[in-house]
Formats: structure tokens, sequence, C-alpha cells
């Protein structure tokens, strides 16, 4: 198939003939899950952190219910034949290893996060903030594509081996949005509200991180655009994760000029 093939709908067309490899998708289960409960462990070991991690590790599943939207604009397409479905929208299906992989990219590498924004981070740490998920993100992406977990498909930018590198740029900045949200909230929050924040707010932060600057690839992926202006947009996607890393750390580093003995100042 043509990767720059488009429907009637002037979409492109997803691999749906693509069969689900079962083996793999219950390695990635087993390899995610047992990481998530060493996590949970070592949150548990701390009584200030515990009820964070598993409070993020609760919100990152949730926010799994986006990967079906993500799906339809960022052209990713989970097998269809042969690959049980934990729920489906949008026309797309989303297996339990997706469920788990959430967990522990929003809520493991986004529990580590705000437990280091709130002990205080300067601007240089809140980039090395933004970096690790993303490098994370690359590297195990990478490997799942490997294995045909998942399919990307029609005009991607910044193609590494088989993963866009654009992506993670909108992954990074949903997970850095959602944290610096709870981040502020934190001293609303205690007990269940730590779960209940968690689950509405990092699927919102995953939501607005993607939209607010991958949508240049959204529409380079269902396009006929020639590579150049493909490239371009994963460029700008770059530069407007950028914009919004340094927005970030205005706002929550220490030696933010806009913070004055640890407080915001707004005026």
């Amino acid at each position: 198939m043509n990767p720059t093939e488009l429907g009637p709908d002037r979409l492109a067309i997803p691999p749906i003939d693509a069969v689900f490899d079962t083996s793999a998708g219950t390695t990635a289960v087993v390899v995610y899950g047992a990481l998530a409960l060493a996590l949970m462990v070592w949150g548990m070991l701390d009584a200030r952190r515990r009820v964070i991690v598993a409070a993020m590790l609760f919100g990152g599943a949730i926010t799994s219910c986006i990967e079906p939207l993500l799906d339809v604009v960022t052209g990713a397409l989970h097998p269809i034949v042969g690959q049980p479905a934990v729920f489906s929208l949008m026309g797309r299906s989303i297996p339990l290893w997706v469920i788990v992989c959430y967990a522990l990219y929003y809520g493991g590498f986004g529990s580590i996060n705000l437990i280091a924004f709130a002990k205080g981070v300067s601007r240089r740490g809140v980039w090395l903030w933004f970096l690790a998920p993303l490098l994370g993100d690359v590297l195990w992406e990478e490997v799942m594509l490997h294995y045909k977990l998942y399919y990307y498909y029609g005009n991607q930018p910044f193609v590494l081996i088989k993963f866009p590198l654009y992506q993670p740029a909108g992954n990074s900045t949903g997970e850095l949005l959602g944290v610096t949200a709870l981040f502020f909230m934190r001293p609303y929050l205690s007990g269940w509200r730590w779960f209940a924040a968690a689950a509405l707010v990092m699927p919102l932060g995953g939501v607005m991180g993607f939209n607010a600057v991958c949508w240049p690839g959204f529409y380079a992926v269902h396009s006929n655009w020639p590579g150049w202006i493909v490239q371009l947009c994963g460029l700008m996607t770059w530069m407007l994760a950028a914009l919004m890393v340094h927005l970030v750390s205005l706002l929550v580093a220490r030696d933010s000029p806009l913070r004055r003995e640890g407080k915001l100042i707004l005026a």
C-alpha cells in the first residue's frame, strides 16, 4: 500500500489486515506490569509518596482512553485480527498491553516527575524531566514496532527506524502538562482526591499536550504533501514542544524569574 494513499474521507488508509502477535502482546503486558509493580513497591516504602504513586498509576491507566483519538489523527493502528480488545472507540480497538503501558508512562514517569517538582527543580531540571520520558518513549516504541505490536501508516514525519519522532514530543509534553497541573493542585489533594485528580488531569494533559504540539504532524500524516513539507511539520512540532517546556519551566522552576521565595508571581 502506498503510505500516502488516502481514502474517500481524505484520511490515510490503515493496514486493517495486519495480524496481532499474541506472544509479543503477552510479553509486553508482563514486562510493563512488572515495572509498574516495582514502581508501586518503591512508592510503598515511603508514606509520603505511596498515595501519589498509586494515584498516578491509576490516572495513567485511565489516560489510555485517549489512545483511539491519537491513533486516528497520528496514523497508528493496533492490529484487529487475532487481538482481544479491552475497549473500542472511534473504530479503534485497544488491547490490555496499551493500558498497562499508559499506566507506566503517564503514571510511572509522571509520579517520579511530580515528586521531583514538589521537592523543587531548576529550569534545567524541567528540561531533563521532559527529555527522560521522551528518550524512554523512543526506545520502547522502536522495540514494540520491531515486534509488530502496532503500526504507523500515512505520511509520517521524522521516521527514525519505524518510529516517527514527532510523536514522543507529544507524549512527553502531555505527561509534563498533566504533572504541572497536579503540581499546583497538590496542596488541595489528599487520600482519594489524588486518585480523582490524577484520573481527570492526566488524560486532559495528554490530549492538550499532544494537540498543542503535534497538530502539524496530524495534517502531514493524512496528506499527499511532498517530503520537505512533511519534515517541516515534524520540525514545527519540536519547536512547539520546546515552547511548551519553556513555559512550564517559567511556572514551576525554583529559579524562574516569575517565582520569588518559591511562590509564583503573577504581577
